[in-house]
């Protein structure tokens, strides 16, 4: 993040921040003392859009892989889910939840 003066504004449009707990931790000790108090604002679109505008990026820069990884997670999760569903119906029964 640039340093700014008193009159000038900080902007910065990096979605990644917004998943990274300390970052905003770590701009407001920045600037403490400073008599600068940051402010965040922070503006969410389409999750939808989002990713399929991550993925159009990504494909078009060469760098597909997070996608793979993700598609493989989501199908792992999927197939638990669907083995904890099983559980659940088969610990229902034997109890008569």
């Amino acid at each position: 993040m640039p340093c700014t003066t008193p009159t000038q504004m900080t902007l910065e449009k990096t979605p990644k921040y917004f998943v990274a707990g300390a970052v905003p931790q770590r701009i407001i000790s920045t600037y403490r003392g400073s008599g600068i108090e940051p402010k965040f604002v922070l503006v969410l679109c389409d999750p939808v859009q989002r990713t399929y505008s991550d993925f159009k990026f990504s494909k078009r820069n060469g760098n597909d892989s997070y996608f793979n990884q993700v598609g493989l997670l989501v199908n792992a999760w999927q197939e638990a889910n669907a083995k904890l569903k099983k559980i659940l119906r088969f610990a229902s029964e034997q109890q008569g939840f």
